[in-house]
């Protein structure tokens, strides 16, 4: 049974407030229309009474539809208020379990990572950095892109490659920067973030599969 809208008010008003953000905490995207709905049904502004806790108010499901594309990828170029807001996660589990989530949706779940070179400041990964992959003398054809986040370590994005193109587990592998010069970088320290090592979206990585016949690459 979902508490009274004046217990929901409460609550997440509560939890929006103290909330903080913490390098790699989860927070939840919801949809601006949503969620202006919920607070009509609960009262939470105070100019605007003349739904509250009325049935004809009530929010549904929460629904993220109007942000995805029929993919369920995220649509381009959604700003924060106008588009979404963010939860922490407290709040995002509570509404969906008064609520619950629209048939066939995911939680639109993102981390807080920490940016900056020299001031660093925190801020929730909306947008994830989409790179592609490649087999050293592979086919452009067989190329994968995937999307991490950039607070991902390196080691996350080989164990991905291996798996896309069925390496053997037995194989050693590397992984490799490649520039549109041609020219290639050994990512060697694979606790590094992809922040640590400036890779942006649509950056190519190539993943280098040891011979039989090599004794060390």
């Amino acid at each position: 049974m979902n508490p009274l809208f004046d217990e929901q008010l409460d609550t997440i008003r509560q939890l929006l407030n103290t909330a903080e953000m913490k390098e790699g905490d989860s927070w939840f995207l919801v949809d601006t229309h949503w969620f202006k709905q919920w607070k009509r049904y609960v009262g939470w502004d105070t100019w605007d009474q003349s739904v509250k806790g009325q049935e004809i108010a009530r929010p549904g499901s929460v629904n993220n539809a109007i942000m995805l594309k029929e993919s369920g990828s995220l649509k381009a170029h959604l700003t924060e208020t106008f588009d979404y807001h963010l939860l922490p996660m407290s709040a995002w589990d509570l509404l969906v379990s008064w609520f619950g989530l629209a048939e066939g949706q995911n939680p639109i779940e993102r981390k807080v990572i920490s940016q900056g070179l020299y001031v660093k400041h925190l801020k929730v990964e909306v947008y994830l950095t989409e790179i592609s992959l490649n087999l050293l003398g592979g086919e452009k054809k067989d190329e994968v892109k995937a999307k991490f986040s950039r607070a991902e370590k390196l080691r996350s994005v080989v164990e991905f490659a291996r798996k896309a193109f069925s390496v053997d587990p037995e194989k050693e592998t590397r992984l490799w920067n490649k520039y549109l010069s041609n020219s290639y970088e050994a990512l060697e320290k694979y606790d590094d973030t992809l922040q640590d090592c400036s890779i942006y979206t649509s950056q190519n990585l190539v993943l280098e599969v040891k011979s039989r016949s090599e004794e060390r690459f």
